[in-house]
Order: C-alpha cells, then structure tokens, then sequence
C-alpha cells in the first residue's frame, strides 16, 4: 500500500487511492533555496537519475522558494522521461516548491500528487498514469491545494497532457489548474482515458493564456463528462470543454455549487458532436454562469458543413439555476422551473444569439435606474418565448419613464406574475415596464409635501 505523502495544495486535485508494490526512492536533497537543475545528481538522495522504477518526492521545509528545471530532459525533445510516482510539496516550511518540465516526453506511472504550496508547470507532452490504477492529487489529505500549470514551452507548438487509467478511475480536481498558453497555441488535458473529469466543489481552473485550455474526454466508447461543481475562470483566451460525444450529463454540467465566470475578452466554449447535441441530454447548469463582459459559445465539432467545426447558436443550455451579467451567449437559453436570468446587474445587456424560453416558474430578474434608459437588459437575438406561469422580477425606476427590458426578433407569451407597482407593455419584437406606485402611496407623498410647505410657513 502507497503511503500517501499528506501535504497542502493550491486549488486543484484529483483524489484516487492507488496501491502497488514499494518501489525504489529518490528524494531531493538541496536546502538552500533558488533555481538548481533536475539533472544535477548533487541535488539527490538514492537513485539518480530518477528513472521507471523510481517513487520522487520533492519537499521544500525552507523559508526561500525553490524552482527546479528540465524534470526529467537530460536529453531533449522527442525522449520519454519515464519515473514511477511523483510526489509535491512545501513540508513544513512557508515558502514555495516549483517543478518545470523539461523538453522530453514525461510519464509518471502512477501519477502525480502536488501539496502545500507546491506547483508543478508541464510545458510539452506528458503521460500521467500508465497503470491501471491512477493518483492525480492536488490536496491530499484535504489540506492546502497545490497547483498545476499547462504552458506550451514553443512558441509556435501546444501539447497535451494524458490522464489514463484504463477507463476505470474518475478523476477529482480539489486544487488549482492553471492553463496559460501562449501565441495562440493549444494545451490540452486529455482525461478520455478515464471514466469522468469532476472539478470538486474545491477546485478551481483558470485560464489565462493568448491561445486555449481545453479538458477533452471521451476516446473509445465510455460517456466521459465533465462536472464542475467547483470554479471555472475564463480570464482571457478560451477554456474549452470537449467532451466529444459524451451523452452522460450532457458532455457538460455546472453542478449546484458549480460557479463559471467569463471575463471581458475571454471565451467559454463548449464543443459537442452533432449527434450528442441532437439525441443526447442537453448540457445543464444547476448553478451559477456570471458573464464579466465575455462570450460563451457552443460548438458543432463535427458542423453541418461537412466536418467543419462550427459555433451554432441553435445548441441548447437548460438553465436550473442563475444565469446573470453581461457579454454575449453564442448559445440558446432554456430557463426551466426554479431558474433565474438577471442581465446586468447593474444597468447592462445580456445578448443571446439563439433562442431564449423562459419557462413555468422561472424568472427574469431586471433593475432599473432613475433615468430614461438605465435599465438591464436582455437582448435575443431570435424569438423570446414567455410560459404564462413565469415571473418578472423588477426594483428601481421612476415615475413616469418607461424602461425596455428586452428585445427580440420576436416576442410570444405574456408573464404569469409581475411585481406590484409596475405595468408591463408587451410588443411584438420588445417588453417595456414603468413604475406606476399605488394611488396611497401617491396619497402619503402628497401629504408629506403638503405638510413640509406648512411647516416651512410657519417658520418664515
């Protein structure tokens, strides 16, 4: 039985128990702090070089951080660096451990494990788990979360790092994965050599490169998801999700205490084939999609035109939770009981390039400001379809403006219930609202005016 080295991480990992024979054991032995090279024996315990047959454990317990270069590339490119299991972490000390791939093909049988302040950066194509059983650990223990990054290390080349467990084991993120690609290139976490990808409610991933960070499943025959149920930050580029054609949840599900934010100038991107979006369940959010001035867009991976990969804004998300802010959905929007969509939230546009169904007990949530104009708005681009039991919420407006809260190519339907003290005009391509306060609320303000123009004559 492996024992499991309990350390902290940084916000990404992936929980599995692997067991096997003990294997040999290298440890890294430098304790003075800063930069020192994989391939220098000096920096050692036991085996050197780190090779199959070999367990690496690299502990930083110092208070100076530690980077270490070219993991396993003694060679070059084109060479595969094979260890046995590679283990991450601070120790007891406060200050940082980095590990940086070098430029051969890296495999670690078992996979890897990445504690307390601990990084490791995969810059070119690696094989995590080539056994049947597969560790990929980003918080052991439940502690601190460690962190991996995905960089492409040429400028003109991306890569992709293979999860593989035969198909037999989930994998769990509970820490940080950070993509960061640069020249518009492509890095890539292939996990469709496991059953599922789950990012925990723990986890967090990040994109924030030039070119794209995608997760793509389902090789072979298996329905490989990806679930968040943690956090997804496109902060710039594109975070793509590829489940192929994956029927189970849907390719992709934003679970209950799933959160994704789309920034200004990034991309949310799901690619499906046309089959899973056609005959399988649709990708559904149960919890929150906050768009920060971004896009998110849906994408044919085999188009109608021919192969082509292409985006279509026909494709589907079943909304269960909260869609809310600004930027743009290259997507249509099926609001389903319980759910909610708040354009703006502070006075800005949602638009939406499909269709938009708001459904039995569903809500559109708008505010409106003291002026003519200042208002969220929801803006679809084809037809705006209301169920007779959904609601619109309203706060804010003044007497006497009329606010347009959304726009279609065409409207159908009326909402069921509306909040008190508003008037709702329907048209056939937009929906208008003005605040009406009840007549004994038009009654007290008189009064209460009428009273202070006394007072203020008696004081003159």
């Amino acid at each position: 039985m492996r024992v499991k080295l309990t350390v902290l991480v940084a916000t990404t990992v992936f929980i599995v128990t692997c067991t096997h024979r003990a294997y040999a054991e290298s440890r890294w032995s430098t304790t003075t702090g800063g930069t020192f090279d994989w391939n220098t024996s000096g920096n050692w315990q036991g085996t050197f070089p780190p090779g199959a047959a070999d367990d690496v454990r690299i502990t930083n317990d110092l208070g100076t951080a530690q980077l270490i270069t070219n993991m396993g590339s003694s060679v070059g490119v084109g060479i595969t660096n094979a260890i046995n299991f590679l283990a991450i972490s601070n120790g007891l000390g406060s200050a940082s451990v980095t590990v940086q791939q070098g430029g051969g093909l890296f495999r670690s049988t078992f996979g890897v494990q990445i504690g307390k302040n601990a990084t490791l950066i995969l810059t070119t194509n690696s094989l995590i788990g080539t056994n049947s059983s597969l560790t990929f650990d980003l918080r052991p223990g439940g502690g601190s979360a460690g962190t991996l990054v995905l960089s492409n290390a040429s400028s003109t080349s991306g890569f992709s790092t293979f999860l593989n467990s035969g198909g037999s084991t989930p994998v769990v993120n509970a820490g940080t994965i950070a993509f960061t690609p640069v020249n518009n290139q492509i890095v890539a976490i292939n996990y469709g050599q496991v059953t599922a990808f789950t990012n925990n409610a723990n986890g967090t991933v990040v994109m924030n490169g030039t070119g794209t960070g995608a997760f793509t499943g389902n090789f072979g025959s298996g329905n490989r998801a990806f679930v968040n149920n943690g956090s997804l930050f496109a902060r710039a580029g594109t975070l793509r999700i590829d489940p192929r054609d994956a029927f189970s949840r849907g390719g992709f599900q934003n679970g209950p205490t799933g959160f994704v934010q789309v920034d200004s100038g990034a991309t949310f991107e799901i690619r499906r084939t046309t089959n899973s979006w056609v005959n399988g369940p649709a990708v559904t959010n149960f919890g929150t999609v906050f768009m920060n001035g971004g896009k998110l867009t849906l994408v044919d991976l085999d188009g109608a035109a021919g192969n082509s990969i292409a985006t279509n804004q026909s494709r589907v998300i079943a909304n269960v939770g909260t869609i809310d802010g600004t930027g743009t959905f290259t997507a249509s929007i099926n609001s389903l009981s319980g759910s909610t969509v708040a354009p703006g939230l502070g006075f800005g546009t949602l638009n939406v390039g499909g269709n938009v169904t708001l459904g039995s007990n569903s809500t559109l949530s708008i505010q409106l400001g003291l002026l003519a104009g200042q208002n969220d708005l929801l803006a679809v681009a084809s037809n705006l379809t209301l169920n007779a039991n959904s609601l619109l919420s309203l706060s804010g407006g003044a007497v006497g403006n009329i606010y347009t809260v959304a726009t279609a190519f065409a409207v159908s339907g009326t909402f069921g219930t509306v909040t008190p003290n508003y008037t709702v005009i329907y048209d056939p391509t937009d929906i208008r609202v003005q605040f009406v306060p009840e007549p004994s609320s038009l009654v007290l303000a008189a009064a209460g005016l009428l009273g202070l123009m006394t007072l203020r004559r008696r004081n003159s």
